[in-house]
């Protein structure tokens, strides 16, 4: 069983100076799986931007779960970015907090992987 968790913890430790981030998705064998995604803000260090390329590479092959990001210097809360982004995209956010070694899952109001009639 694949640790999703551990696996995006591992990834925010790599960098820990920026927000690092990326994509949740079901593999080939159905099993919750990470891809790590460039961050492509303009500050890193203060914000994230998964590039649109990454994000349909992913959409096109597998089914995404969820986004994911770390907060390198403050608590998994999610911000007002983080909150409205969520909400624009439809998928829910992991947000892991490199200080307090914690996560937390933040799911929009406006899920687009239900099916219509559940909206």
């Amino acid at each position: 069983m694949i640790d999703i968790k551990k696996d995006i913890k591992r990834h925010a430790l790599k960098n820990p100076e920026e927000e690092v981030c990326g994509i949740v998705f079901l593999n080939e064998k159905l099993e919750p799986t990470i891809v790590t995604c460039r961050n492509t803000h303009p500050d890193p260090s203060s914000s994230f931007k998964i590039s649109l390329d990454d994000l349909f590479f992913v959409k096109n092959k597998y089914q995404i779960l969820a986004l994911y990001h770390s907060h390198p210097k403050s608590p998994p809360n999610p911000s007002d970015c983080d909150i409205n982004n969520s909400e624009e995209n439809g998928y829910p956010m992991y947000i892991y907090s490199l200080p307090e070694d914690s996560f937390f899952l933040y799911r929009p109001a406006s899920d687009f992987l239900r099916p219509l009639e559940n909206r």
